[in-house]
């Protein structure tokens, strides 16, 4: 009897405890929260790539010495198929080129003696941001051609900006010694604002500012001061250009229409031809 009595008493069953509605609101807050939470992790899972995934550029072409730089690294050799983020540089050396293809399919084509920096890669809503700092040198650029969306590019320099959109710009250079000179491709057009004037370049128009007042040297005039400079066989080094650069940047003459300050051309093209806007701000 004792057996039975032990065997009914191991099977008998607890009463459910009764439901309150505190434990109610409990239960309901806590399938609220994994809710939200498993909302949370899937809208993640459904960003798209390109604003999942950091923006670089590459390297396309290389010729001779070219390096880069990290932020906060050491100067490295740059092979073709490098990947370049903001904040990384890039320095080219007597001689030396590179190619660099941004996100948008925009082509930028570095000159020998240029250092640059990459400041911003971004896609916002179908439109690619690009920027670049150029500290010194050279490049020319064909902008967002094969590609569908908008490209917002621009080159700076320390005494304008060049915001380019489905152009093409033959040259971008700037040095202490002569401040920034821009000139057109065989298409587009070019804005220039300044604090006191504008002007609008057409295909293969130019202009260009430095800090007395005159105009800088014409191409021709540059290219034969590059012939008839000796740089050595190594050139300069990014040390060096950072030393050259702490002798100052020009300031940029004031701006008034066909004056001195301001030197530019307007050639012929259809109003709807793209736009290119230069804005050159004065320093203080």
């Amino acid at each position: 009897m004792k057996g039975a009595r032990g065997s009914l008493a191991t099977s008998e069953t607890r009463a459910p405890a009764p439901v309150t509605p505190t434990g109610i609101r409990a239960r309901v807050g806590s399938a609220s929260r994994l809710a939200r939470a498993f909302v949370g992790v899937l809208s993640l899972a459904l960003v798209t790539p390109a604003a999942a995934q950091d923006l670089a550029c590459t390297v396309t072409n290389v010729a001779r010495q070219v390096e880069m730089q990290r932020a906060g690294g050491r100067w490295t050799k740059v092979e073709v198929g490098a990947r370049l983020v903001p904040g990384d540089q890039l320095h080219t050396g007597f001689k030396a080129t590179a190619t660099i293809q941004f996100p948008d399919s925009s082509v930028v084509q570095v000159k020998p003696m240029s250092f640059l920096m990459i400041q911003a890669l971004e896609e916002t809503q179908g439109t690619v941001k690009s920027r670049i700092w150029m500290r010194l040198g050279e490049v020319n650029a064909q902008v967002g051609r094969e590609r569908a969306g908008r490209s917002d590019f621009q080159v700076k320099t320390a005494t304008c900006t060049a915001s380019v959109r489905g152009t093409r710009v033959h040259r971008i250079a700037c040095h202490p010694a002569i401040g920034t000179i821009v000139r057109m491709g065989g298409e587009g057009r070019l804005a220039v604002v300044g604090n006191r004037g504008r002007a609008r370049l057409g295909p293969h128009g130019s202009t260009g500012v430095r800090d007395d007042g005159t105009t800088p040297p014409t191409p021709e005039e540059s290219a034969f001061k590059e012939r008839q400079s000796d740089l050595g066989p190594t050139g300069t080094t990014p040390e060096e250009i950072a030393d050259l650069m702490e002798i100052g940047v020009p300031k940029v003459a004031p701006l008034t229409e066909g004056g001195s300050g301001l030197a530019g051309s307007v050639a012929g093209g259809s109003a709807a031809s793209q736009t290119v806007i230069l804005r050159i701000d004065q320093l203080p």
